[in-house]
């Protein structure tokens, strides 16, 4: 027979005064009593959401989320939890959103997934990773950070088909510039921040400059001559005669 959740609250208070007179830790049995029958970490994971109010509470939350959320559609959720209200959905936004998620750690992908496509709360979010609610927020706030950046966004916003189309005609114009020799700026090479941000503090703001630098290192390699600027170390050096199609 089930036990009413005035019931299960005494029951959960006769067991925490008979563990503190143990004074052991309820739940991994560890000697090292901190609080309320829990060690140290027990202690918060029960603070966190172990308290029966606290679960007959999530599950009432829990279970008006779903009810919310069977009559709307969970990308329009997720589109305007990213961009704001004002945003439209492109045709393929479910392959675009997948595509996107596959880009993010697995706890992330799965932090967004729970919240607005199965309406999942933060403490039961949480009681499936073993974390607490806030920390269980903190990891879907990260994601959805992530998703704000402008390679992320750009596929959010005209959909995956279309972005695919535009990468590949943009990187078959860009390796054509480069083959051809054409001066660009060190922006347009998609370098690493450590590469990009080592050559415009040296002042070399484009191609000819780094060639120019070289060119005054000419008793060094390539390599070695790019090894003189300050920070800049022989991967990222590295990066750049590849990237700038320097020999």
């Amino acid at each position: 027979m089930s036990q009413t959740i005035e019931e299960e609250i005494e029951y959960h208070k006769q067991k925490i005064e008979e563990l503190k007179k143990k004074r052991v830790c309820s739940y991994c049995g560890s000697a090292k009593y901190y609080a309320k029958g829990f060690c140290r970490n027990c202690y918060a994971r029960y603070k966190a959401n172990g308290t029966p109010e606290k679960k007959e509470r999530s599950k009432r939350v829990f279970d008006n989320r779903k009810e919310q959320y069977k009559n709307t559609d969970w990308k329009l959720r997720f589109y305007k939890a990213v961009f704001g209200d004002n945003v439209a959905l492109p045709p393929d936004a479910e392959k675009s959103i997948n595509h996107v998620l596959s880009t993010l750690t697995d706890r992330e992908r799965d932090a967004l997934l729970l919240y607005y496509r199965d309406g999942y709360t933060f403490e039961k979010s949480g009681e499936k990773y073993d974390i607490s609610r806030s920390r269980s927020g903190q990891i879907r706030d990260k994601a959805l950070r992530k998703c704000r950046h402008q390679s992320r966004s750009k596929i959010l916003l005209i959909g995956y088909a279309q972005a695919e189309t535009e990468h590949r005609l943009s990187e078959e114009s860009f390796r054509k510039r480069i083959c051809s020799g054409e001066n660009m700026k060190i922006e347009e090479y998609s370098l690493s921040i450590r590469s990009n941000n080592c050559l415009m503090r040296a002042g070399l703001n484009d191609r000819n400059d780094v060639l120019r630098y070289i060119k005054e290192h000419e008793s060094e390699s390539p390599l070695n001559a790019l090894l003189h600027i300050r920070n800049l170390g022989r991967k990222s050096a590295i990066e750049i005669l590849e990237k700038l199609n320097i020999q």
